[in-house]
């Protein structure tokens, strides 16, 4: 059965609007918008209503046109807010499905916000990363250290870049990342002095495996793996 939300009384027989709301957040797990009628008009009623997990009430003696408008708007928010799920869902299955992570540093703060697709890219975890952007440069293949190091020292001033370096998983694979950073267009953060840069890091490493069988063919004689004619003439 669908249902597009509760209206309830906070007074009921068996068991109150309270007690109701929480059992269908919790023990349900419905995630409908629930609007409650009360008698309380105190502020301490409201705050009970709310941290029952209510996303709205109105207080009686009803007025029910205000109780349509009331209904109206949380199920207009509750809409907006699938969708917005929806297409959080969606983005994240296209990163998934194009190896694809995109992060968010807010510099001044060293606060770096990664999604779970950026995490998979060097096989690890939220929990097992890392904090702020430096916790990066661990998971980088050693000789290519020094370059990604670089790239973020130029990022603190604000700087983009784009690089190509390699990563080691936890079981000692190596997996080739394509990332590209930019300082992002948030006026706001920069208004009250932070420097904010975003990024994305793509895993290139069938294509890089890739082109290195084909240069393999072109320049080089199977089986001996002895440079061919091509070879000397490039």
């Amino acid at each position: 059965v669908h249902y597009d939300g509760v209206l309830m009384d906070c007074q009921m027989p068996v068991m109150d609007g309270y007690a109701a709301t929480r059992a269908i957040r919790q023990e349900l797990s419905l995630k409908i918008p629930i609007v409650a009628m009360t008698a309380g008009v105190m502020p301490k009623d409201r705050d009970k209503c709310m941290a029952s997990g209510m996303d709205d009430f109105i207080s009686k003696p009803i007025n029910w046109t205000l109780l349509r408008f009331r209904i109206r708007y949380v199920l207009r928010s509750a809409q907006v807010m699938k969708e917005l799920v929806r297409s959080k869902d969606s983005l994240s299955s296209a990163q998934r499905i194009a190896r694809l992570g995109s992060w968010e540093w807010f510099v001044p703060a060293d606060d770096a916000q990664r999604s779970s697709q950026y995490y998979r890219l060097f096989g690890q975890h939220a929990d097992t990363f890392g904090e702020g952007m430096e916790a990066l440069v661990a998971h980088v293949y050693e000789p290519d250290r020094a370059m990604v190091q670089a790239a973020l020292e130029g990022a603190r001033q604000g700087i983009g870049y784009q690089l190509t370096y390699r990563v080691v998983w936890p079981d000692g694979s190596v997996r080739t990342l394509l990332e590209t950073a930019e300082r992002a267009d948030d006026l706001a953060a920069e208004s009250l002095g932070g420097l904010v840069m975003e990024g994305s890091a793509q895993d290139i490493t069938e294509q890089v495996e890739a082109q290195r069988r084909i240069r393999q063919l072109v320049y080089f004689v199977p089986p001996s793996g002895l440079p061919n004619r091509e070879f000397f003439c490039a």
